[in-house]
């Protein structure tokens, strides 16, 4: 269980990141490209580490695995921005599904605890599809569903799932120094891509400087939210990764995390945010959860 503190940390950072430009509106390109310089000042350690991989295969999954963080979080700034923060997060509902699907179809040692263990692993499975059904039911008379953010959402899910896996295979699975290492130098890695590949689309669109018909915050280095999201961006990068390495199935961690929405839930009604999220599916949702928690548990 040594992978639900950082999960849970991953989850106070991504509710953290979610939320941040719903009511800001800065650009969401120019937003990520800036954030990232803090975030990199976090990871700048790494580049003390001596025995960095040996292998090719970290490297280029550590560049994947930024350019997949890039446009998730260019995503989530849009979306928040646009909507809200629950309705940012929802690409966590699919990662955690198709995450949970994969590991188990690919890992043998999660292949033979499934086995020899029918019933918890029959009632973790059962809670892994209800939590991801009562997301739905979330959405009360679909209104949500008008507005075409689902498309993207799904998109997002499909594409971290397939990093989550990667990221999980190429990370030690026990708590090491080894495991600090790399996840240190894997974060630097991935705000290194996160910085050039949002500096090289800034270049492009100012060289082309097209006309934008939607105003956006000003956002520059000395600006507020960069340090905010940076920090908490660089924290996220830490947490998620050492819980995803260190859980059974990276699916739990996104389970967890799937409990932002349900944060939002709450946040929203207490400060007066319009959302039409059904209640009922949040705690339904919620019970599954802590199920899965306690049956890892015992």
């Amino acid at each position: 269980m040594l992978w639900l503190a950082p999960a849970l940390a991953t989850l106070l950072a991504q509710v953290t990141v979610a939320n941040w430009n719903r009511a800001r509106k800065h650009h969401p390109i120019t937003l990520n490209f800036w954030r990232c310089i803090p975030a990199l000042l976090c990871f700048s350690p790494a580049l003390f580490i001596s025995n960095w991989p040996q292998q090719a295969s970290f490297y280029y999954a550590s560049i994947l695995i930024g350019v997949v963080s890039a446009a998730h979080t260019i995503t989530i700034f849009y979306l928040a921005a646009q909507f809200n923060g629950r309705i940012s997060s929802i690409s966590t509902n699919f990662t955690m599904l198709l995450s949970y699907i994969a590991w188990l179809l690919i890992d043998p040692a999660e292949q033979q605890k499934f086995l020899s263990n029918p019933w918890q692993s029959s009632l973790i499975s059962l809670c892994i599809f209800t939590a991801f059904a009562s997301t739905f039911f979330m959405r009360s008379h679909k209104k949500d569903g008008q507005k075409g953010y689902l498309g993207i959402s799904i998109l997002m899910g499909v594409i971290l799932t397939a990093c989550t896996i990667v990221g999980k295979q190429i990370l030690d699975n026990d708590a090491s120094k080894a495991l600090q290492d790399q996840v240190l130098i894997l974060g630097f890695i991935i705000f290194c891509t996160q910085l050039l590949g949002t500096g090289l689309i800034l270049a492009i669109r100012h060289a082309k400087a097209p006309s934008h018909s939607v105003q956006h915050t000003p956002v520059h280095l000395k600006t507020f939210s960069v340090w905010v999201l940076g920090l908490f961006g660089a924290l996220g990068c830490v947490t998620s990764w050492a819980a995803v390495a260190l859980a059974p199935n990276p699916a739990y961690v996104s389970a967890i995390c799937m409990s932002a929405p349900i944060l939002f839930l709450f946040y929203h009604k207490m400060v007066g945010v319009k959302d039409n999220a059904n209640p009922v599916a949040g705690t339904i949702f919620t019970l599954c959860v802590v199920t899965i928690i306690l049956l890892e548990v015992f």
